[in-house]
C-alpha cells in the first residue's frame, strides 16, 4: 500500500510491487482491523466519563478504595445501552437499558455492570443462551423484537413463570426512559462487602439520578423515533457539552446473611428485589459525568466491561446466574476484540467438586410481580396493560397469548382482564403455580417502585421548552417567560412555521431557531402559546401548529397559554378542560412574570395524568 509517507518499492518496467517491511504493513493492518464484531447484547450505546466521589469513609463495611475516605474521587466511565437491540435501531424501542460503570481505582478496575431494572428474566445461567436467541430478530424474516413483537420471545417467557416479574418492569414506563440521564441503575446481583477484618455483609447497588426518573409514553416514543432516531444519545452528549453534567447518587442496601435467611424470598434470585421497606438504601457517594468521548470507536465500541473485574473489598455471591454471566462476559469480550482489551480470564473453579443448589424460595414467581404492579399509580397500571396488549397482538399463535394471560392472572386478575379485553379473549384459568404455599410476603405495596416517587432534584434544568412564534406575537411576555426559564436552567427554543426572523406586534424581532415542520412537539417537554391576535390567527391555520399543540397535550406535558393563545387550545379540543387541568396554565400577557414560577413548578412535575382521560383525540 503506497502512501506519501511510505511509497511502494517498484521493480522493473512492469512496476511490480515488492514485498515491503513491517512498518509499511502496519497501516494496512490497522485499516483491515478497523471494525470489530457487534456485541451480542447491548450493542448500541453511549459512553461518558467523569468521577465518583465518596460522601464518607465506609470502612466499617468494605476496604474497597472508592469508599476509603470522605471526598475521595475515582475516575469512572459509564456506558448506557439498549439491551437486546442491534446497532442502527432507533433509541426509542421498548427494552431494558444497560447501565455499566467502570471504576478506575487505585487497585485496578472495578466494573459494576447492571441495568435500569433491578431484576432479570431468568434464574439459571443454562437458560441464558435460549433467552438471547429469543430476544434476537425472528429467525424467518430477521425483524428485530424491538421493532416488532414475535412469537419466539413470548413463547419463551410464557413458558418461564420466573420471567413474570421482569415482564412487569419491561412493560412499564421504565422500558422507555425520557433520557439516559433520567433513569435509575441497578447492580441487579447481590454482592458481598468485605472490610479489613475480613467481616462481610450482603449488599445491592442502586444508582439514583438527581435529574429524576422519568419516562416517555408509547405514542410519544413512536413519534420521537421518527423525528430523531438518536434521541437518547444526542440528549446525553448535548447535556454534557453544554455543561449540564448528569449526576447519580450511589446507594447501598446492606444486610447480613442472617437477615437474608429470614426473608420470604432468596436474595440470590435475580427475579427478586429487596424492598426498601425491608432494607433502606444508604447513600454512599455520587457519580458526575462531565466529559464526552474523544473517539467513539475507541471509547464506546472497543471498551470492554466484565463482571469478573473486581477490587479488594467487593466480592461475588454464589449466584446460579452470576457464575455463568462471569464466564459469558469474559468469553464474549475476548471473542469480540481478540483479547486486545486485556479482559481478565474467567477463573478456573474446577479445583474441587462444588454443588450450588437453589432454595425452594426460587420456586415462587408471582408475589413480587404483584408487588410491582400494585405499587404503580392508576395511570402506570394502564400503561402496563396497554403495553401487554400491543406486544401480544403481534403474537401469531393463540396458545402463546392464552398461556401468557394465564400467567398474568396470578399477578392481577384486573390486569389479565384488561389485557384480554384488548385481544378479544376471555380470561383463562390461572397458570398452576410451582409452589402453592409460599411464605407470606413482607411487603405488598412499595411506593418507591412508582415513578411518582422519583421526581428528582434538578427542577427544569435541561428541559426543552418550546415557545411558538409567528408574525405579530406579543414580544414582552415571551421575553419575560424566556428570561425566567433560562435563569432556572431550562433550554428555550422559539419555534415557528419556519426558521428565521419574525416581527412582533411592537416591532421587535424574534428569531426562531426551530420549525414546527422539522421539530415536532414530541421533542419538547413543555409549551408556551403566545398572545397576539394576528399570530394566533396565523397559527390556527397551520396544520403543523395544531398537531404540535395536540401532541404536547396528548403526552401530558405542561402548557402555558397567554392571552389570545387560549383560542388555540380551544381549537385543539381542550376547551372543556382548560380550567380544570393542573397541566394547563392560563394568564394574561401582563401577568407573564407572575405566572412563570407556577409554570416552572408544573414543568418540573414532568407529566400531568389528568390529560390521560381528556386527550383531544378522545
Amino acid at each position: 500500500m503506497a502512501t506519501k509517507r511510505n511509497p511502494a518499492r517498484l521493480s522493473g518496467t512492469s512496476a511490480t510491487v515488492l514485498p515491503f517491511g513491517r512498518v509499511r504493513v502496519d497501516p494496512s493492518d490497522h485499516s483491515d482491523h478497523k471494525r470489530i464484531p457487534e456485541r451480542i447484547l447491548h450493542a448500541p450505546g453511549s459512553v461518558a466519563h467523569g468521577y465518583f466521589e465518596a460522601y464518607d469513609a465506609f470502612a466499617q463495611y468494605t476496604r474497597a478504595v472508592p469508599f476509603a475516605e470522605k471526598g475521595k474521587r475515582t475516575p469512572v466511565s459509564a456506558r448506557f445501552t439498549k439491551g437486546a437491540s442491534e446497532r442502527g435501531l432507533k433509541d426509542m424501542a421498548r427494552d431494558a437499558r444497560g447501565f455499566a460503570v467502570k471504576f478506575r481505582t487505585d487497585e485496578g478496575n472495578w466494573d459494576l455492570v447492571g441495568n435500569n431494572m433491578p431484576v432479570f428474566f431468568i434464574q439459571d445461567a443454562m437458560k441464558f443462551p435460549d433467552l438471547v436467541y429469543d430476544l434476537k430478530p425472528a429467525p424467518h424474516h430477521g425483524i428485530s423484537r424491538a421493532e416488532s413483537p414475535h412469537d419466539t420471545f413470548w413463547d419463551f417467557v410464557s413458558l418461564m413463570p420466573e420471567s413474570t416479574h421482569m415482564l412487569m418492569w419491561v412493560m412499564s414506563d421504565r422500558a422507555i426512559p425520557r433520557s439516559y440521564r433520567m433513569m435509575q441503575g441497578f447492580g441487579v446481583h447481590t454482592f458481598r462487602l468485605i472490610n479489613e477484618q475480613g467481616e462481610s455483609v450482603f449488599c445491592k447497588f442502586h444508582w439514583k439520578p438527581l435529574q429524576g426518573t422519568h419516562s416517555l409514553v408509547w405514542d410519544e416514543a413512536v413519534k420521537i423515533a421518527d423525528a430523531d432516531p438518536d434521541f437518547h444519545r444526542r440528549d446525553l452528549w448535548e447535556a454534557i457539552e453544554s455543561g449540564e453534567f448528569p449526576e447519580w447518587e450511589l446507594g447501598l442496601q446492606i444486610f447480613t446473611e442472617e437477615q437474608a435467611q429470614g426473608f420470604s424470598f432468596d436474595v440470590l434470585d435475580l427475579t427478586k428485589i429487596v424492598p426498601e421497606e425491608l432494607v433502606p438504601i444508604t447513600p454512599v457517594g455520587r457519580m458526575v459525568l462531565n466529559r464526552n468521548p474523544d473517539h467513539f470507536f475507541a471509547e464506546t465500541e472497543q471498551v470492554a466491561f466484565c463482571k469478573s473485574h473486581m477490587v479488594p473489598g467487593i466480592d461475588f455471591c454464589h449466584h446460579p446466574l452470576l457464575t455463568g454471566r462471569r464466564h459469558s462476559y469474559a468469553d464474549t469480550q475476548i471473542a469480540r476484540i481478540a483479547g486486545k482489551a486485556g479482559v481478565e480470564p474467567f477463573p478456573d473453579t474446577n479445583d474441587q467438586d462444588r454443588v450450588c443448589g437453589k432454595s425452594e424460595k426460587f420456586a415462587e414467581h408471582y408475589a413480587q410481580a404483584a408487588l410491582f404492579y400494585n405499587s404503580q399509580s392508576a395511570v402506570e397500571k394502564a400503561h402496563i396493560a396497554a403495553a401487554f396488549r400491543l406486544e401480544l397482538r403481534g403474537v401469531g399463535v393463540p396458545a402463546i397469548r392464552e398461556r401468557m394471560l394465564s400467567s398474568l392472572v396470578n399477578v392481577s386478575r384486573e390486569l389479565a382482564a384488561d389485557v384480554a379485553s384488548g385481544l378479544g379473549m376471555q380470561v383463562p384459568d390461572a397458570m398452576p403455580k410451582a409452589i402453592t404455599d409460599p411464605e407470606p410476603a413482607e411487603v405488598t405495596v412499595s411506593p418507591a417502585l412508582s415513578l411518582k416517587a422519583l421526581p428528582g432534584q434538578r427542577g427544569v434544568r435541561t428541559r426543552q421548552i418550546a415557545v411558538l412564534v409567528e408574525q405579530g406575537v406579543h414580544h414582552a411576555p415571551l421575553a419575560s417567560i424566556h428570561r425566567a426559564l433560562t435563569d432556572a436552567g431550562a433550554v428555550v427554543h422559539f419555534v415557528g412555521s419556519r426558521v428565521g426572523v419574525f416581527v412582533a406586534s411592537s416591532g421587535e424581532e424574534i428569531e426562531a431557531d426551530r420549525s414546527m415542520e422539522s421539530s415536532p412537539g414530541v421533542l419538547f417537554d413543555a409549551l408556551v402559546v403566545p398572545d397576539g391576535s394576528d399570530a394566533v390567527q396565523a397559527l390556527a391555520g397551520n396544520g403543523h401548529a395544531m398537531a404540535f399543540i395536540k401532541d404536547i397535550f396528548r403526552h401530558c406535558k405542561t402548557i402555558l397559554a397567554l392571552g389570545a393563545g387560549r383560542e388555540l387550545l380551544k381549537m385543539a379540543g381542550m376547551g372543556p378542560v382548560m380550567n380544570e387541568d393542573d397541566g394547563i396554565l392560563l394568564a394574561e400577557s401582563a401577568n407573564a412574570a407572575e405566572v412563570a414560577p407556577a409554570f416552572i413548578t408544573a414543568v418540573s412535575g414532568h407529566r400531568h395524568s389528568y390529560h390521560e382521560s381528556t386527550s383531544p383525540t378522545k
